[in-house]
């Protein structure tokens, strides 16, 4: 009974993991009309199988991330009694939010990033490949290959085949089968980040490594190419291992000499103009961080401490006739830390601060921890890289209470069990 029972929780865990990796992929086409994707419906199934092997029983739950998300949906609720508040737009969020919330909390049981790493690393190679014919049939036609397995098939709220189409008039933008070049880039960038820093590479994973770099700056995503420079940056820096001194300075040397070529290169292409001036004008910055900046300094003292609402900052504008000239359509979007600040003030910012210092505090205690002989898989620096990784898209991109944050914090968090394990076994604990 305890043998079947055992293959059943591990087959499970499989299920969990893979939902995981093709959520953001699948979150793209439709599941419940205007309300759930696809990917969030496969998500639910192996997150129900998963709390059903638990006994309903949610296990190494974060506590500092839950306090945040209570402080958060605290302070909503108490903005409720304002006249502009819209429970309507506070549910849709509200939802994701405990979904979510206990999405994170179980994978840090049953998330195997060992048994769906091939698969992650297969699919950002077909992606990534895709991607430069994208670009290649663009280059030699002046085309469009598809974005989209079938426009039918779309979750409603994301799709926007017109908006697309305008915007390929003036500048073409390669996303492979993804929306947008930065829905692209953050599913591959994890995935570069650990084939970079993993210890030992198979000669798939080295041509992986190529293929996806090449893509991630065709894409002219800001968040890839600044989550590369982020990479290289760490693999310049990176403490070298004991003995292997004059290894370590050579790949240093064979990094920056990639790095000088490809901006050379860049720089004598209109496409790597582009890209570059991209990058130099900060993206989207004026939109997603400086107009929440100014959003929040209009705000009376009471919505400065305790915010707005979760997605109540459109009703509030509204309501009080506030605008800024970087205004867009969706009011509601601003990067995750202005975000915080317009929803639910600032202690909801400070909640948010003190999770973040707490998971930054365990990594850094367990980067310290000795290695001793026993082989393992991924380096604690990736652990770093994907930190700062983390930080940088949440400054620059609204990815709390999304599906985003879900996937990329759930790698974060496989990667530190796993190298965590192996360390306090080598160190006797």
């Amino acid at each position: 009974m305890k043998t079947s029972l055992t293959i059943s929780k591990t087959k499970i865990d499989k299920l969990f993991s893979i939902s995981i990796i093709l959520l953001p992929f699948l979150y793209q086409y439709k599941g419940i009309g205007n309300f759930l994707s696809f990917g969030e419906i496969l998500v639910i199934i192996t997150t129900i199988l998963a709390l059903m092997s638990d006994n309903f029983k949610v296990k190494n739950i974060d506590k500092p991330l839950l306090i945040f998300y209570l402080v958060s949906v605290i302070l909503s609720l108490c903005c409720m009694l304002f006249s502009y508040f819209s429970i309507n737009d506070l549910i849709t969020t509200l939802c994701r939010l405990v979904l979510y919330g206990f999405v994170i909390n179980l994978a840090r049981s049953h998330f195997d990033f060992e048994y769906v790493y091939d698969l992650y690393v297969k699919l950002t190679f077909i992606f990534s490949v895709y991607l430069i014919l994208q670009y290649l049939y663009n280059l030699v036609t002046g085309g469009y290959l598809p974005i989209y397995i079938n426009y039918s098939w779309q979750f409603p709220p994301e799709a926007r085949p017109q908006d697309l189409a305008f915007g390929y008039r003036f500048n073409f933008r390669p996303s492979s089968l993804f929306l947008e070049p930065s829905y692209f880039a953050f599913f591959v960038l994890p995935c570069v980040t650990v084939l970079f820093l993993k210890i030992k590479k198979s000669m798939f994973e080295y041509i992986s490594i190529f293929v996806c770099c090449v893509a991630l700056i065709l894409s002219t995503a800001s968040s890839g190419i600044v989550g590369l420079g982020v990479i290289t940056i760490i693999l310049v820096l990176k403490r070298p291992s004991k003995n292997n001194y004059i290894l370590s300075f050579f790949k240093i040397v064979i990094v920056l000499v990639v790095v000088m070529i490809c901006l050379d290169v860049m720089m004598s292409s209109e496409y790597g103009t582009f890209i570059l001036n991209r990058i130099s004008s900060g993206g989207s910055f004026n939109q997603r961080v400086l107009r929440g900046l100014i959003v929040y300094g209009d705000l009376d003292v009471f919505h400065k401490l305790f915010g707005v609402g979760i997605n109540n900052l459109e009703p509030y504008m509204l309501h009080n006739g506030l605008y800024t000239i970087y205004d867009e359509q969706n009011l509601n979007y601003s990067a995750s830390f202005v975000q915080t600040l317009n929803y639910s003030g600032l202690i909801g910012f400070l909640a948010l601060l003190i999770y973040l210092l707490n998971t930054f505090r365990k990594m850094i205690r367990l980067y310290n921890l000795k290695k001793g002989q026993h082989d393992i898989k991924f380096d604690a620096t990736v652990l770093i890289a994907l930190f700062v990784i983390l930080i940088y898209v949440m400054s620059y991109e609204s990815i709390l209470f999304t599906y985003r944050y879900t996937f990329l914090i759930i790698i974060y968090e496989a990667i530190y069990r796993s190298i965590k394990n192996i360390k306090l076994k080598e160190n006797g604990q």
